[in-house]
């Protein structure tokens, strides 16, 4: 496996100015991560090895990327949908659900693709995300807002999330008066 050595330089660089992985390149890859396979609680995890994997394969040409055609973020956000949407297809589960048809009175079964999950299970879920894809729509623009609200969505306490991700629980608090005043002025009610 050779390395190609111009890629590795800007990937060098784009990690250390960062101090990291981009934060847009995170929230790319949490939008993607909750659209495709829902809310899982190391999804912040996943998504950092996602992306260390694509850089990695990026710099050994096992993923290509011409230069001279697209840039860093547009090869990173295209490679990321595709990583995910193919993890999302390997994790597919078929599920067989007795349904009614009220007009005709006919009790049926159907084979649902979703998950390995319960009915009940399966609509709570589709009525959480399509709420969870709603707020995102609304808070997409804001990076550091978008960020948060999928970490707070998995469950991260503020100080997991000053310690894992280096948000000091001050501006935290800041994000979220920001996300709630958002979420109220679109929905109508309280956040």
């Amino acid at each position: 496996m050779s390395i190609n050595v111009e890629k590795a330089k800007i990937f060098e660089e784009v990690l250390t100015t960062n101090k990291g992985i981009p934060k847009k390149w995170i929230w790319v890859c949490l939008r993607y991560i909750y659209f495709y396979l829902g809310n899982h609680k190391d999804s912040l995890e996943l998504a950092k090895d996602i992306i260390m994997e694509i850089v990695e394969k990026t710099i050994t040409e096992q993923i290509k990327w011409d230069m001279d055609k697209e840039t860093l973020d547009t090869h990173m956000y295209n490679t990321i949908w595709n990583k995910v949407s193919h993890i999302a297809e390997k994790q597919r589960r078929f599920v067989e659900n007795e349904r009614y048809d009220e007009k005709s009175g006919v009790h049926y079964r159907i084979t649902e693709e979703f998950s390995d999950k319960t009915k009940e299970e399966i609509d709570t879920m589709i009525d959480n995300n399509d709420l969870i894809k709603k707020c995102y729509e609304e808070i997409n623009d804001d990076t550091e807002m978008g960020i948060l609200f999928l970490l707070l969505l998995e469950g991260k306490t503020p100080k997991e999330i000053e310690k894992d991700y280096g948000i000091p629980t001050k501006k935290q608090d800041a994000i979220k008066k920001r996300i709630k005043r958002v979420l109220t002025k679109h929905f109508g009610k309280e956040y």
